[in-house]
């Protein structure tokens, strides 16, 4: 009986020492965008979506054959080219523009997420 004792005494204390030892998650803060100028956007200014808007950007086709900007959750692109969705999360005053660039490779895509801001 006092074998049985001393082991559930050493037991209890094996776990209080694993359970002091336990490391903690620690919770990051969310990261902060970088933002480059918009001069370095290489898209014209008069193509640029409004706020709230969405744009597909074709690197590869002239001005006049880009699509037309559209509401964020109609605008759907399906290709096989390289791209860009240009969104505008800021406002008219101070616009703030979220890229995500997809370049082809090996059948597929690779997404690239930039922002774009002159504030």
């Amino acid at each position: 009986m006092r074998l049985l004792l001393r082991s559930l005494i050493s037991v209890l204390i094996l776990i209080v020492i694993m359970q002091s030892c336990k490391v903690k998650k620690q919770q990051l803060p969310p990261a902060t965008p970088f933002y480059y100028s918009l001069a370095e956007l290489e898209v014209p200014q008069e193509a640029l979506p409004l706020p709230g808007e969405c744009k597909g950007w074709f690197p590869s086709f002239s001005l006049a054959d880009q699509p037309r900007s559209e509401g964020c959750k109609t605008s759907i692109i399906d290709v096989a080219h390289n791209f860009m969705m240009i969104t505008n999360e800021g406002s008219t005053a101070i616009p703030v523009y979220k890229v995500m660039e997809y370049r082809q490779v090996n059948g597929g895509f690779d997404v690239y997420r930039w922002y774009f801001s002159d504030q």
